[in-house]
């Protein structure tokens, strides 16, 4: 009988069944997501959103940090330490953005899908 336990524990632990509760969830992703822009880090680094969804980005730390976009047609926030600022994503698609004071270190993406 204890082998028989042993067994299933590893077939349980070994399976390919997700561990992340929200893989197999159908919710869409939220309309409004929070990003602080803290020293050296933006939390959280990647917001899934529903199209047509906002992130708010709030500086936070100590250090000054941009909000610069790699889509140069996007609108980026220049170096500060305080504040915030909001974007609305109208197109799906992935959207990446750092910090030109600390380079490719410090990164974020938002990821808009449709409905």
């Amino acid at each position: 009988m204890r082998a028989n336990v042993f067994a299933l524990l590893f077939v349980v632990a070994c399976s390919d069944t997700p561990t992340d509760p929200n893989d197999n969830d159908n919710t869409p992703p939220p309309s409004a997501a929070s990003v602080t822009i803290g020293d050296n880090n933006y939390t959280p680094s990647r917001v899934d959103l529903v199209l047509g969804g906002t992130v708010t980005w709030t500086w936070a730390g100590f250090a000054a940090h941009t909000l610069t976009f790699d889509n140069p047609d996007i609108a980026s926030a220049s170096a500060r330490t305080s504040g915030n600022t909001s974007r609305q994503f109208g197109a799906a698609g992935e959207y990446t953005y750092f910090c030109e004071i600390h380079g490719r270190g410090m990164s974020g993406r938002v990821v808009v899908v449709a409905p």
